[in-house]
């Protein structure tokens, strides 16, 4: 439990180490000001253009929310990003058209990661209430461990609600398959 604990934690703090450097490096850069003049959404359309694709772009609500939704073939610039001639705001844009060249080459780490988006979203949505529910759980389960055996037994306490028989129902012997393990 302590492992499992430990692996979600440092996933936590990887995650918020890579958002911070994100977020740190657009402030800085988002003072410098192109010298075309040209805003992040026009060099996005420029670049697709240029390319040759039929993608669209627009503005989207939120901070550094930028995506590519190859679905719907459009390019969705942040409200910080979208308007902006700033350098940080014109990389985000042209990182984003990035992906729509994946698209329309058949990148196959993009369709993976586009079939994985709805499961992603899903699960970003239900993590609460399983980590609440296991909050819960874990409160009124009370596992001790046996020296003679190599799996967890369960609390006499039979109000839980989250009660598992994790047990057997004959004890382990030389008959049973995993005896000897």
């Amino acid at each position: 439990m302590i492992e499992g604990l430990f692996v979600m934690f440092v996933g936590i703090a990887i995650s918020l180490w890579a958002q911070f450097k994100v977020k740190r490096t657009f402030r800085k850069y988002d003072g410098f000001v192109a010298r075309s003049g040209a805003t992040a959404d026009q060099v996005a359309r420029d670049i697709l253009r240029r390319g040759g694709l039929d993608v669209g772009v627009e503005p989207v609500q939120g901070h550094l929310t930028d995506h590519y939704d190859p679905r719907d073939r459009m390019l969705r610039l942040s409200e910080s990003v979208y308007g902006n001639r700033s350098l940080a705001a014109i990389g985000v844009a042209a990182h984003e058209a990035g992906h729509a060249f994946q698209h329309a080459q058949g990148y196959v780490p993009l369709s993976l990661r586009t079939s994985l988006v709805p499961v992603a979203n899903w699960g970003s949505k239900l993590s609460w209430i399983f980590i609440i529910a296991g909050g819960f759980c874990s409160a009124y389960l009370n596992f001790s461990f046996s020296a003679s055996r190599s799996f967890p037994q369960p609390s006499s306490s039979a109000s839980s609600p989250c009660q598992l028989n994790l047990m057997p129902a004959t004890a382990p012997s030389t008959s049973w398959p995993l005896a000897g393990i």
